[in-house]
């Protein structure tokens, strides 16, 4: 099953250098909307996504996805949520909080959101010098 269809909104948060957002566009989306805080990170999608003759299909939005208002920077509520934010161990880059939000005020009923879940599992580990510490581990999917 193919989670991009030929009718989906696609909005990304986080979007980077635009590769998830480039991936839906060509995964046949109506339009995506890749939102990104960083201005310089910004100029950057925006330079790859034209190189890559996509500038007609994604718009690169400047703004903190928090900022982003439904009928001003997108048209309407997005069907699919595309994000990469989740930092070295799944938490580190407040990802629930983001995707909670947008859910909240960007996504339509049934909206499909990818990653759907994600897990993270801390254990004790020893070394060979005998001391004990506690190990992260991060799975999305």
């Amino acid at each position: 099953m193919q989670a991009v269809k030929p009718t989906d909104i696609v909005l990304e948060i986080g979007t980077g250098s635009g590769l998830l957002a480039m991936m839906s566009a060509q995964a046949g989306a109506e339009h995506v909307y890749a939102v990104e805080a960083n201005r310089d990170l910004t100029a950057l999608a925006q330079k790859l996504i034209k190189q890559n003759d996509l500038d007609k299909k994604i718009t690169v939005i400047n703004k903190l996805s928090t900022h982003v208002k439904v009928g001003e920077d997108i048209p309407r509520k997005a069907n699919v949520l595309v994000s990469e934010i989740l930092g070295t161990l799944l938490l580190g880059e407040s990802a629930l909080a983001f995707v909670s939000e947008c859910r909240q005020r960007h996504l339509a009923p049934g909206a499909t959101i990818i990653p759907a879940a994600g897990s993270q599992v801390n254990c004790a580990r020893g070394s060979a010098k005998g001391r004990w510490f506690l190990g992260a581990c991060a799975n999305a999917g």
